[in-house]
């Protein structure tokens, strides 16, 4: 069976992918002790699963037992909006004259998912 680049390309491409969609990170390392790593997405099986070698390098094959998890804030977001309309008729005096403005501001924590660990 003879496999073309295209076909190639689209596999490597889509595995890639695929890989890169997760991501676990250390937060905290306490060497032969434990600490604390963060997941992306948190509900990613493959994230948790390179959370698992994270947590067994620093438990230098030790075993461990994850202590809790959940989410943690770990900044905020702002977002501020503005609208302004104007129908400026012919003068500020015409009866057609007229202006609008407003603004509005959200603010959202950001979240991320932490596994918290210690090793046996």
């Amino acid at each position: 069976m003879k496999i073309t680049n295209g076909v190639l390309f689209l596999f490597l491409f889509l595995l890639i992918t695929a890989y890169g969609c997760s991501s676990a990170r250390q937060v905290e390392i306490l060497p032969g002790n434990g600490g604390t790593v963060a997941i992306s997405p948190r509900d990613s099986q493959e994230a948790r699963d390179k959370a698992h070698i994270l947590m067994s390098q620093t438990c230098q094959g030790r075993g461990f037992e994850i202590i809790k998890e959940g989410e943690v804030v770990v900044g905020q977001s702002t977002q501020t909006h503005h609208n302004q309309q104007a129908n400026l008729g012919k003068n500020k005096y015409d009866p057609d004259y007229s202006s609008y403005s407003s603004s509005s501001t959200d603010t959202s924590n950001k979240i991320e998912w932490r596994i918290e660990f210690r090793c046996h």
